[in-house]
């Protein structure tokens, strides 16, 4: 019923409040690099370039692999695999 429904969803809110934030580090957020993958696309070209400004801007410590024309979709990404090892 509806009405179960939301109280349960404000009684589980409430309980949000009494939570603390874990203050011990237990990872390091690694960026990955960037692979793009086009078959005979028409626009491949400007979207590789708007892709490529983007990462520049952001993160230039990004690697962008770029996978034109590999016959295959698994193909495609077996072979991105392969350039980013």
């Amino acid at each position: 019923d509806l009405a179960a429904h939301t109280l349960q969803l404000l009684w589980g809110c409430l309980h949000l409040k009494n939570l603390q934030n874990v203050k011990e580090i237990c990872s390091i957020s690694k960026p990955f690099d960037v692979v793009y993958i086009s078959y005979h696309e028409p626009f491949a070209d400007k979207n590789f370039t708007k892709l490529q400004d983007h990462i520049r801007s952001t993160d230039s410590t990004l690697k962008l692999i770029w996978i034109r024309d590999v016959k295959g979709i698994f193909e495609a990404h077996k072979q991105g695999a392969l350039i980013d090892e």
